[in-house]
């Protein structure tokens, strides 16, 4: 079965309609290696509707610049720092939901 998120084409979580990423309950150390290697192997930074578990940091990706990045619907479930993140191209964060505290600071 395909999630059912949006546009997503990834395999939903065995007995769930999501897929890792838009799940809202799911392994966080899973999620980040599958995070990780999104950006990594392809250069992708759409995380359209993603489900961020505990805190988040944007230098787990170890990249110098988020290009084109889309956290539109993006769900952070604790603390989200992107201070000192170079935002090149378009930067989307409509209707992302910050549960916890969030810094741009120096972005």
């Amino acid at each position: 079965m395909t999630c059912t998120y949006s546009r997503c084409t990834r395999p939903a979580l065995e007995g769930g309609e999501l897929c890792l990423m838009h799940a809202p309950e799911k392994n966080m150390g899973a999620f980040y290696t599958a995070l990780k290697e999104q950006v990594k192997s392809v250069g992708d930074f759409n995380f359209q509707g993603y489900v961020f578990p505990g805190d988040f940091s944007w230098r787990v990706f170890d990249v110098k610049e988020l290009v084109d990045a889309d956290f539109r619907e993006t769900q952070f479930k604790g603390y989200a720092y992107f201070g000192g993140a170079q935002f090149k191209g378009n930067a989307s964060f409509w209707e992302a939901q910050f549960e916890g505290n969030v810094s741009f600071n120096g972005a």
